[in-house]
């Protein structure tokens, strides 16, 4: 038996668990939630507990319980990252620490192991729990660190150059891949951010969740895959001023960083990097989702930079580097 259920026995079983209970609404942990005591009628513990992964995302988990024996599942945290739940059933879960602790809702966890033991709440009963694990930091934080950005007194023309602001291209053994895209003998595999590829790949799977299917068109780009496209502008329209209108020059593409996507609906693969894609479901939905998993859209409409209205392209600011990127950027939109 783990030392974690050993600590859990010695502490003895009289915990206090969020009770969720019998109703057709979702209870969320971070809504209203009765606490309770759930008084299993017996010390049997799980002998194995089953090992859990939110690297895409949200876990799903259906099963059957009973009060007194428990169903258990373990799962690795890094610090700062907050745990939640959701299930329509009548059942209790606790999630302990790795020295025995009772979580409470909404604690950040510490890097370590933690333990959800689930049993029925009375009599025996099928579950279906979604377990999410939430590392994106804390909107607190993101309002502080906007708020330097915005004491800066940083000029519209500090390092643009047609509108379009200069950035680093990103280190590649700092990227992943997040997809493919077309068919051979066109096929490309794209790249993003490694931690912002967690939460578009989070984005993702719940977009399809809900019947929406939202693919990677192009991410990461280097500034010489830049350079050819914005001289391919040039010849197009005739100078650099209006090539910058729908492109950014080689040094100043938001794609150099590693943080910036664009996006299309699967659903219509003749609208990609059109404006056709705003009449799309993948559109909408991330115009009222996108945020939650920290992308905001580059180049709204009548953005101050003067940019064409990109509704495919999005940028990541869900966490301090890449808000501290897009910093001159979002300072003037």
């Amino acid at each position: 038996m783990s030392t974690i259920l050993s600590v859990l026995l010695g502490l003895g079983i009289q915990a206090l668990t969020r009770h969720v209970s019998n109703t057709n609404t979702e209870i969320f942990q971070n809504g209203n939630i009765t606490n309770a005591i759930c008084k299993p009628s017996s010390n049997i513990l799980p002998s194995d507990l089953e090992q859990i992964s939110f690297e895409y995302g949200i876990t799903k988990k259906s099963s059957s319980a009973q009060t007194g024996e428990y169903i258990g599942y373990i799962f690795k945290a890094k610090m700062g990252d907050i745990f939640s739940y959701k299930s329509k059933d009548n059942i209790c879960v606790t999630v302990y620490t790795s020295d025995g602790n009772i979580l409470i809702d909404k604690q950040p966890l510490k890097e370590g192991k933690y333990t959800v033991l689930i049993s029925a709440l009375s009599g025996s009963t099928t579950f279906d729990i979604e377990m999410n694990l939430s590392s994106l930091v804390s909107q607190a934080e993101l309002s502080s660190t906007v708020k330097l950005v915005n004491q800066k007194q940083v000029k519209k023309s500090a390092n643009s150059l047609f509108g379009h602001y200069s950035y680093s291209e990103a280190n590649q053994g700092q990227l992943m891949i997040i997809g493919s895209y077309a068919q051979e003998p066109y096929q490309r595999f794209e790249y993003f951010d490694k931690e912002a590829g967690k939460f578009l790949m989070k984005l993702i799977y719940t977009a399809r969740d809900e019947g929406i299917w939202i693919v990677p068109v192009s991410g990461f780009r280097d500034i010489e895959k830049q350079k050819l496209l914005f001289e391919q502008q040039i010849a197009k329209r005739g100078s650099e001023v209006a090539a910058a209108k729908v492109s950014a020059p080689a040094g100043y593409s938001e794609h150099h960083t590693g943080y910036a996507i664009d996006l299309t609906d699967g659903q219509f693969p003749k609208q990609d990097i059109t404006n056709e894609f705003i009449k799309t479901e993948a559109y909408r939905w991330l115009t009222l989702h996108a945020k939650e998993f920290g992308f905001e859209m580059s180049f709204p409409q009548n953005n101050s930079d003067g940019v064409m209205f990109e509704p495919w392209h999005w940028r990541f600011i869900g966490n301090p580097d890449a808000i501290n990127t897009f910093s001159n950027a979002r300072l003037v939109n």
